[in-house]
This record gives structure tokens, sequence and C-alpha cells, in this order.
């Protein structure tokens, strides 16, 4: 008759019963299932922080471009201004020539 509690009795050094051997079968599962949802986790907490750098990183991208741009057009009205500036005292140069000779 089988008794699944006991061993067999060969005398070997892993020898266990049949149910002690389920139970470490099923502790070994559980210990696997816990490691890969810790892995899937650890993944899906990565890919957040990597999704949340990203926009950061956009955002400071979009910064520094708006900044470059307000600066870029400031320094052309500044251009233009000088250009028109110096077109007016050449104008005006080139009358007192006209003038005054």
């Amino acid at each position: 008759m089988f008794d699944p509690t006991t061993s067999a009795g060969l005398g070997l050094l892993n020898e266990m019963s049949l149910v002690e051997m389920e139970e470490r079968l099923e502790i070994n599962k559980n210990r696997e299932e816990t490691v890969v949802n810790e892995k899937r986790q650890a993944i899906v907490t990565n890919r957040a922080k990597k999704q949340e750098q990203l926009a950061q990183r956009i955002s400071n991208i979009q910064r520094i471009r708006e900044a470059a741009r307000d600066s870029n057009r400031s320094a052309r009205v500044q251009q233009k201004q000088k250009e028109t500036e110096d077109k007016i005292r050449e104008n005006e140069g080139e009358q007192a020539e006209r003038g005054g000779g």
C-alpha cells in the first residue's frame, strides 16, 4: 500500500515523501512568481521614470527653444533699428555734404 507521507526509506540524502515534495514545489512556484512580479513591477517603475525624464527633457528643450526664439527676435529688432539709424545718419551726412558744398 502506498503512503504519500512517508519516504521510500532507501537512505538517500535528499529523500522525501511525495507530500513534502509537492509542498516544496508549491513553495518554489510561489517564490518564482514573487520574483517575476517584482521584476515586472521594477520594469513598470523604470518605464514610468523614463517617461517622466523624457517629459522633463522635452519641457526643457521647449523652454530653451522659446528663450532662443525670443532672444533672436529681439536681436533682429535691434539690428533693424541699428540699420535704420545708420541709414538716417548716412542720409543726414549726404544732405549736409550737398548743402555745404
